[in-house]
């Protein structure tokens, strides 16, 4: 049984190892999912950034209003 599991295994990887069938596979498997995955995470790239961005105005605030408290900097 082991035989036959390991010839069926090796068959299918020589059939995927075909330019051909790579091709297909790309273009009917591999492209369409990425293209769902992309379109599912795209709003938490964009919140993620967001929240980043507001993070580092936020940060920049408080640094800014330390320094003044301590008279450090004239603004």
């Amino acid at each position: 049984m082991d035989k036959i599991t390991e010839q069926l295994f090796n068959m299918c990887i020589n059939e995927i190892k075909n330019d051909d069938k790579q091709k297909k596979i790309k273009c009917e498997i591999l492209d369409p999912c990425i293209q769902y995955i992309g379109k599912k995470i795209w709003p938490y790239i964009i919140f993620s950034c967001i929240v980043f961005m507001l993070l580092i105005v936020l940060i920049t605030t408080f640094i800014i209003y330390y320094l003044k408290q301590l008279s450090i900097i004239h603004i």
